[in-house]
């Protein structure tokens, strides 16, 4: 799995998470899980690929970066905090 972390404003992750939604409809992508950590004035959003090339495309689109996370993160972020970014069909 490919893990892709933005680091956004608070005020602006769903603004952001709405542009990431329709950008992944628009390419056709799936994506595994969506988790996100928020503070007073930012927040750090990791969307999760199964393919590197859609991780890359993505990343590139969102000034995100690929990032290695160790398992016992990548256990948890899967099942933290997550919202569908692709509208069911």
């Amino acid at each position: 799995m490919m893990f892709v972390e933005m680091r956004l404003k608070s005020l602006d992750l769903l603004s952001h998470m709405a542009e990431m939604h329709v950008w992944l409809d628009s390419k056709s992508i799936d994506t595994v899980g969506f988790s996100y950590e928020e503070d007073i004035d930012r927040a750090i959003a990791r969307v999760v690929f199964n393919m590197r090339v859609e991780a890359e495309a993505f990343a590139a689109r969102f000034s995100g970066r690929i990032v290695h996370l160790s398992p016992s993160a990548a256990q948890i972020t899967p099942d933290g905090p997550r919202l569908p970014l692709r509208s069911p069909v």
